[in-house]
């Protein structure tokens, strides 16, 4: 083998290490940038259902509120009762099924 081919070789074999070397790195990465995204989707997963959980709780606000101020805000709290009915009559249909 002559000094050019063993040059040759010496830098090859050095980059195959090196890429070797960055692929532990990048899949390092890639785990843990999986790890992040999967608890960010947890993270809005929970974040949603808070969000839902503090609407309903303020539409129940609103209609105990305006149940209390009687005439006030009446078109509402008609509106959400006929929402409430209609959720409960899907949900009796459903479970007759």
């Amino acid at each position: 083998m002559t000094e050019e081919q063993r040059s040759l070789l010496d830098d090859f074999t050095k980059k195959v290490l090196y890429l070797k070397e960055q692929l532990h790195v990048k899949s390092a990465e890639n785990e843990e940038l999986t790890k992040s995204l999967k608890d960010a989707i947890s993270e809005k997963a929970l974040a949603a259902e808070e969000i839902q959980r503090l609407k309903y709780e303020n539409d129940v606000l609103r209609v105990s509120r305006s149940l209390e101020q009687k005439e006030d805000d009446a078109g509402f709290t008609r509106q959400r009762i006929g929402e409430l009915v209609r959720e409960i009559d899907k949900c009796i249909e459903l479970l007759n099924e």
